[in-house]
């Protein structure tokens, strides 16, 4: 959310059924909430209730990847090209992934959309020793921001911090499992 430099008329649209953590990065950056429905079926963003609250302020569409499923992002993308923001052009689609990683239809989750943020937990698919996390854009522009972000702002021309995993949280991942 803090790539998208939020104002406060900016809306961005996010499932009303949700862990927290996604309603709060929009409103932690100052914008303006709307929730949509989801589908029963699959509990992911129904696009037909997405299309229905766009208007001129909105800036995004967040959908999380449900369950081990993913959200409908071609139709998502689909919407975000027909919905331009009066200033800002296509809408961005910014996926979460914290609850899926996998395939969709011909690719993967996290390949389609501006980007997709996934989440390293231990209540995760993909666990560390503590959190993390990974963002996949094929966005030049934005991958440059976003480790500037990441590392105190020194790669980007925007504000920064240090959202970097320790050395210990960092090795997990080249450690293989044993089992017993």
């Amino acid at each position: 959310m803090i790539s998208l430099g939020l104002e406060p008329e900016d809306e961005v649209i996010c499932p009303a059924i949700n862990f927290k953590a996604s309603p709060l990065a929009v409103l932690g950056q100052g914008a303006k909430l709307v929730f949509c429905e989801i589908d029963p079926h699959t509990f992911n963003c129904d696009s037909a209730d997405v299309e229905r609250r766009i208007t001129p302020n909105t800036r995004a569409i967040f959908p999380v990847h449900m369950n081990g499923l993913s959200a409908p992002m071609d139709d998502l993308l689909d919407i975000a090209e027909r919905y331009p923001h009066p200033t800002h052009g296509p809408l961005k689609v910014i996926g979460d992934a914290a609850r899926a990683c996998g395939g969709y239809k011909e690719t993967k989750i996290g390949k389609k959309g501006w980007m997709n943020v996934f989440s390293f937990h231990t209540m995760k698919l993909m666990t560390t020793l503590g959190e993390g996390g990974m963002i996949t854009t094929d966005d030049p522009e934005l991958a440059k921001m976003l480790r500037g972000i990441r590392q105190w702002g020194n790669e980007a021309d925007t504000w920064g911090s240090s959202y970097k995993m320790t050395k210990v949280q960092a090795s997990s991942r080249k450690c293989p499992i044993k089992s017993s």
